[in-house]
């Protein structure tokens, strides 16, 4: 077959071949869609990291929070408690870089604190991508700050109504705070109407505040539910060895004029002292009660009249002075009793103890009388000192108050609050056995 297209016809066709722009679009988008792809994968891989980031960051303030509980609790376990928290709150340890990936020190940069880095290796959504990862840091701070000193300490560990203001009772501690270690949900119980009044700098404990009605709970901070427990911050120091120290074998018969029976101490009240249509004058010193309970009846006066707040004061210690199988009594009060400005010794062995229960470390088989202890009579009672009860259920029926000393801290299993109370920790001794214990709390910093 014979081409019988010239020269010029055969350039003329190349020249239309060549200037033919049909399916340059397509060429073009075929090249751009790995470029394009490429884009929108690092666009999309982004997106998921700084999600990734603000996951994390919620699992470095669990971890750093959850570290600085430990290090108030004055554990070893702030570390692994921080890893643990971040693991739970979706943190997950790819363990590559660097190798360690919550790392905690105490102080941080900061002073009193926990601080948590953690890292977690990311790599690309897309196979195509390989290049695309990055490693997600996270840095958490939280801080362990002193709170107040606490008025009042509860220590059973489920009970509900652990402290239980009843009708129109009214408890004011604005200086001061409450701990309540029951994990109950109704730990901390208010019922009443609006003269039903609990005022405090703040309430903290490991359950929650229950209401009924329309009580009015007044808090100089917010209250810090789901706390940490706390321990009976005394049992160390007032052991048994510690409180039965120096107890004489009796008590020197007493000066007897009318019905008033004035008493000198160190003296112990052996079987328990009952005051009955009388009054009791103590001097300043120290009076032991054993095996058996410290029993105000009608128009019985309990009262130390030489006392000096802040200064000369009384220490009355219930105990046993058997070796085995004693008896620690309570404090009761029926008909119409009275408690007149009783208050702690400013210095000495016993400073800052006003009432104490025996309750740590007593000898095998030691029991309590049952019922718990009472207080209750007219208004104007004044205590200032430690009243410590831990093993027992309280009940203020009354009006204990603060004194003129300006100190009033009430340890118990459990408070049940029918009368109106005060309570303040500003007049308390700074150091010595009755010293208020420090409260901590811990925030975020960072």
């Amino acid at each position: 077959m014979t081409n019988n297209k010239t020269v010029s016809e055969r350039r003329r066709g190349l020249f239309w071949l060549l200037s033919d722009e049909r399916g340059a679009a397509a060429v073009l988008v075929a090249i751009a869609l790995p470029v394009l792809f490429a884009f929108g994968a690092l666009a999309i891989n982004s997106g998921f990291w700084y999600t990734m980031k603000r996951q994390n960051q919620s699992a470095a303030d669990a971890a750093a929070l959850s570290g600085a509980y430990e290090v108030m609790a004055a554990t070893a376990n702030a570390t692994a408690a921080a890893t643990e928290a971040a693991t739970q709150n979706g943190w997950v340890n790819t363990g590559t870089a660097p190798a360690v990936n919550v790392s905690y020190s105490n102080p941080p940069l900061v002073p009193s604190g926990v601080e948590v880095i953690l890292h977690q290796d990311q790599g690309s959504l897309f196979a195509y991508v390989p290049a695309a990862s990055a490693t997600i840091a996270t840095r958490a701070v939280a801080l362990v700050k002193t709170l107040d000193n606490p008025c009042m300490i509860l220590l059973n560990p489920t009970a509900s109504k652990e402290l239980n203001i009843q009708g129109s009772a009214s408890l004011s501690m604005p200086g001061c705070s409450i701990y309540a270690d029951s994990t109950a949900t109704d730990s901390i119980y208010a019922q009443g109407a609006n003269n039903s009044i609990l005022t405090a700098d703040t309430i903290i404990t490991a359950g929650q505040v229950s209401t009924t009605g329309q009580p009015r709970l007044t808090l100089t901070n917010p209250a810090q539910i789901g706390a940490p427990r706390l321990a009976d911050p005394y049992a160390a120091t007032l052991t048994h060895s510690f409180l039965t120290s120096g107890m004489p074998s009796s008590c020197p018969a007493p000066t007897i004029v009318g019905s008033v029976y004035t008493y000198t101490g160190p003296c112990k009240f052996a079987g328990g002292l009952a005051i009955d249509h009388r009054t009791v004058n103590l001097t300043p010193g120290t009076y032991w009660v054993t095996d058996g309970d410290l029993a105000l009846g009608a128009n019985g006066v309990l009262e130390c009249t030489a006392c000096v707040p802040g200064g000369a004061g009384v220490t009355i210690i219930l105990t046993t002075a058997q070796t085995s199988g004693g008896t620690v009594g309570n404090v009761t009060m029926q008909g119409n009793p009275t408690i007149d400005s009783l208050n702690a010794p400013g210095s000495g062995t016993y400073t800052g103890l006003l009432l104490i229960q025996d309750s740590n470390n007593l000898p095998t088989g030691t029991t309590y009388t049952t019922g718990g202890s009472t207080f209750k009579g007219t208004l104007g009672q004044t205590l200032d000192g430690l009243v410590y009860f831990p093993k027992n259920a309280m009940t203020f029926q009354g009006n204990p108050t603060t004194g003129a000393n300006s100190c009033l801290l009430v340890v118990a299993d459990t408070l049940t609050l029918a009368g109106n109370s005060s309570m303040a920790s500003s007049g308390c001794p700074t150091s010595g056995p009755g010293a208020p214990p420090t409260v901590k709390t811990v925030a975020l910093a960072e």
